[in-house]
């Protein structure tokens, strides 16, 4: 007979554990968007058109608000006018510089004047990169003047109209209600002992709708909260079944 082996065995005085696989942990939790974001713009002005509506599901790149454009425009026409016209600045001043060295090698020209020629030139491609600057704003503040879904998600609630002003001096103001409905999220709590053997990265499986799916353990809560230590599943959503956040759902992970 082979003899036992000692390492799944711990022995305290009289008593004596078994050492094996800690069971399954299943528990009760809420579902929560993979993100939800407050959506606003960094600029001031009256809103022109607002392109979606609650409910509505918008890809990435979409147009969900837009400013007036007309401001904006002209002033991206005219910084391109400014920086096109210290285009030809530059270039004259350069053709200046260009003589004044010639005629200074000729003994034609005062140090003097060679000086005044080069600061002319000078002068002149700083104007330039101040136009190119001027310009490179403008067409930061065309595209900012239109709000865009950063994401493929649900529009969940839309705080403007058009004809309204947007005055965002101290505080940008919320204008659409974002929600990445595609990969999900279980939120749920666990106590201390459950918390300390618990690893993101863990496989997981959220019960939904009668149907169990395949997760992710992604985060486990260090600093306890009133329930317990957080604990949040990243899973993707089924096709073809409406999710509401806060809806109830079953975690399972094994150990």
């Amino acid at each position: 007979m082979k003899p036992i082996p000692l390492w799944p065995w711990l022995c305290l005085g009289a008593s004596v554990l078994v050492a094996g696989p800690l069971p399954a942990l299943e528990l009760d939790a809420e579902l929560a968007w993979g993100q939800r974001l407050e959506l606003s713009l960094p600029l001031s002005g009256p809103v022109a058109e607002v392109a979606v509506v609650p409910g509505q599901r918008v890809a990435a790149g979409e147009l969900l608000l837009a400013l007036d454009q007309r401001l904006y425009q002209a002033r991206l026409e005219q910084a391109m006018a400014g920086l096109e016209q210290a285009r030809q600045d530059r270039a004259e001043a350069q053709r200046e510089l260009e003589r004044a060295e010639e005629l200074y090698d000729r003994t034609v020209l005062s140090d003097h004047d060679l000086t005044k020629a080069r600061i002319g030139a000078a002068a002149a491609e700083a104007a330039r990169r101040r136009a190119a600057a001027a310009l490179t704003e403008a067409e930061l503040e065309l595209e900012y003047s239109r709000l865009q879904a950063p994401f493929d998600g649900l529009v969940l609630e839309v705080l403007a109209a058009p004809g309204q002003a947007l005055v965002n001096r101290l505080r940008a103001q919320p204008l659409v209600v974002l929600a990445d409905d595609r990969r999900l999220r279980a939120l749920g709590a666990v106590d201390a002992g459950q918390a300390a053997r618990l690893r993101p990265g863990q496989a997981a499986q959220v019960e939904l709708a009668g149907e169990w799916l395949p997760g992710e353990l992604i985060l486990v809560g260090r600093e306890p909260l009133e329930q317990g230590y957080r604990l949040e599943v990243g899973f993707a959503a089924p096709a073809g079944v409406t999710v509401l956040a806060g809806q109830r759902l079953r975690v399972h992970i094994d150990d």
